[in-house]
């Protein structure tokens, strides 16, 4: 599995938005301004399966909220495409 951490020091977001974030995530339709987001979590299920996952957190004790994307595959080395 691959992650991808972005992090940022920026004010930080409160658990309650994070928890909002992570259900629009889900959602089967988007209605909020939320479209990059829950666009490369739809990406990443699509092209690397249910495995794949972008979790949301605040940064503990510093400001600032992490976001890391979480992937892989099933194809092994050698094996063709």
């Amino acid at each position: 599995m691959i992650h991808i951490c972005f992090c940022d020091n920026g004010k930080g977001i409160s658990s309650e938005r994070i928890e909002y974030l992570k259900a629009s995530l889900i959602e089967k339709e988007d209605e909020n301004s939320h479209v990059g987001l829950k666009n490369v979590y739809d990406r990443l299920k699509i092209a690397f399966g249910e495995k794949s996952d972008v979790r949301i957190v605040a940064n503990t004790p510093k400001p600032g909220v992490s976001i890391t994307l979480v992937f892989g595959t099933s194809i092994k080395v050698g094996e063709d495409i």
